[in-house]
């Protein structure tokens, strides 16, 4: 008999051993017994904590990437991988131009300098998941979300020398960054400072031929430019819960370019040329943290942008001056968690409020005069979305159908300048089966034109070489551009159809594809491209 326990034992305990090998989660055996061996049962529970920092969501990810999978795109920061995954977190919903949602750590950041200088090395896990995600940090439902996760205890001292040109040579580029980052327990501190230079490029270098006199040395294809960019993140854990970010940039750009000449009655030849400068200067904070089960993130950020440009005058010595400032302010709270618990999981709730105040001046000195314009405008909103689970396998609620939720969305902007503005929303995400999701949702929307799309100032160009298609030759034109305060609102309203599949036992392979019908009324869009068909239908803009 002790044998044979003995023997019981060790194949007990080889089988607990061949478990905890084969499952990456923590395996537990309980057993029932009682005096009769055939009524033995025996059930096996795993149960797999959610990875620290990842999105905290049923929604399955559209694409993860490890360490080695991203080390494979040659990225050197995560602004580079970003663009180089613009393929998989593009989306063809919306107006956003396509550009996601990037999230740190599963949490909301101030905005995108927080993350855009980490170096490649210290990104542990991306994910990016579907543009409904984006409700549940406060977003609309039109942009896809990526996630990067971190890896805790890192730290390193970057440097990246670049230098380059075209084949034909007349450009030289060069670029100097260099980087500090330490990742600790108590939290993060990255440093970063680049400077980037480029030569002109004129038309003559290029082969250009002139039409007249040859004034091709005096003209440029590309400008000279010059830009130093300072970034700094101090991140902190102010208790168990709760943690704090800060994040100061400035951005200092300098360009020259030349478009065309005058004689001088000396007979001097004088380039006319165009210098301008801008600088950004911006602050955020960002503060974060858990009260029970609900997760919240408040956030704050100051942005003041300058911009000179002085342009010579072909009729004048002198030089039009054309200055510009806008400081922009933002506040943004959000809280997300379970309401109430029903058969298919918890209710999830989100809630957001946001505030943006900008403030624009501007001073242009020409011939012609002097106009100044003073612009502001203020925009409030308040934002609910709510996940309900109507079935689920986990909880055994309609097992038999799979995982089923609804999501409804709506909210309210409210700007100073322009009125009330409405969205709405509402989606079915459905998983029949592991591995296979089903999504179709709707979203509704009034944007609003921009301020400066309403009340832009008018900037008059001198000298822009444009081709007329309806003549058929190249002119020298006078291009008047600035703001329309005739805009009116426009109204969006989007489908979006998607399936997704990870195929069994082939890791990291998922086939998904997704159909998307974009409609809206009163569009807003800058003037296009001068085309012959633009030419014919806008004939009052074209002279």
């Amino acid at each position: 008999m002790m044998a044979q326990s003995q023997t019981v034992g060790r194949l007990l305990a080889i089988i607990g051993l061949s478990l905890s090998l084969t499952s990456p989660a923590v395996a537990q055996i309980a057993t029932a017994e009682s005096d009769e061996p055939e009524a033995t049962d025996s059930a096996i529970i795993v149960t797999a904590q959610r990875l620290p920092g990842s999105v905290d969501t049923d929604v399955p990810p559209d694409l993860v990437l490890d360490e080695q999978g991203i080390s494979s795109y040659g990225a050197s920061s995560a602004s580079d991988l970003l663009a180089s995954l613009a393929v998989q977190t593009g989306t063809g919903r919306g107006r956003a131009g396509g550009a996601p949602i990037v999230l740190l750590n599963g949490r909301r950041v101030s905005g995108f300098t927080e993350i855009r200088d980490l170096p490649i090395e210290a990104i542990k896990r991306v994910e990016t998941f579907p543009e409904e995600v984006a409700l549940r940090y406060g977003y609309s439902a039109d942009q896809r979300v990526v996630n990067f996760i971190l890896k805790e205890g890192f730290r390193a001292v970057t440097t990246e020398a670049e230098l380059g040109g075209p084949t034909d040579g007349g450009r030289t580029t060069s670029q100097l960054e260099g980087g500090w980052l330490s990742i600790g327990k108590k939290g993060r501190t990255n440093l970063n400072a680049s400077l980037d230079r480029g030569s002109g490029i004129r038309e003559n270098e290029r082969g250009i031929i002139p039409t007249g006199v040859d004034t091709t040395r005096f003209r440029s294809l590309l400008p000279a430019t010059t830009q130093i960019k300072l970034n700094s993140n101090i991140t902190r854990s102010l208790s168990a819960r709760t943690g704090a970010t800060l994040n100061l940039t400035y951005d200092d750009s300098e360009s020259r370019s030349l478009f065309g000449a005058v004689t001088r009655p000396d007979g001097e030849i004088d380039p006319l040329a165009r210098n301008r400068r801008t600088s950004a200067a911006a602050a955020g904070v960002t503060l974060d943290g858990n009260s029970g089960r609900w997760r919240w993130t408040g956030t704050a950020r100051l942005n003041a942008d300058r911009s000179r440009t002085l342009t010579d005058q072909i009729a004048s010595t002198g030089r039009d001056l054309a200055k510009s400032r806008l400081i922009t302010t933002t506040g943004n709270a959000n809280a997300s968690g379970p309401l109430v618990r029903i058969p298919g999981g918890p209710v999830i709730l989100a809630l957001t409020a946001g505030f943006e105040r900008l403030d624009f001046d501007s001073r242009a000195v020409r011939l012609s005069g002097t106009t100044s314009a003073d612009l502001g405008r203020s925009d409030s909103s308040v934002k609910a979305s709510v996940d309900i689970p109507l079935t689920s396998r986990r909880t055994g609620a309609l097992a038999a159908l799979g995982n089923l939720s609804l999501n409804l969305s709506g909210g309210y902007r409210d700007l100073t300048d322009f009125g009330g503005l409405a969205s709405y929303g509402y989606g079915l995400t459905w998983s029949p089966v592991e591995g296979l999701t089903l999504t179709g949702s709707v979203a509704g929307e009034e944007a609003a034109p921009s301020l400066f799309q309403l009340r832009d100032p008018l900037v008059v160009s001198p000298a822009v070489t444009v081709f007329d298609f309806v003549r058929g030759e190249t002119a020298l034109v006078t291009q008047i551009s600035g703001g329309n305060p005739a805009l009116r609102a426009e109204k969006q309203r989007d489908l979006k159809l998607g399936v997704s599949y990870d195929l069994p036992k082939t890791k990291g392979l998922t086939l998904s594809a997704n159909y998307y019908r974009n409609r809206s009324t009163n569009p807003l869009a800058s003037f296009p491209a001068i085309t012959s068909a633009i030419q014919t239908a806008f004939p009052s803009r074209i002279t």
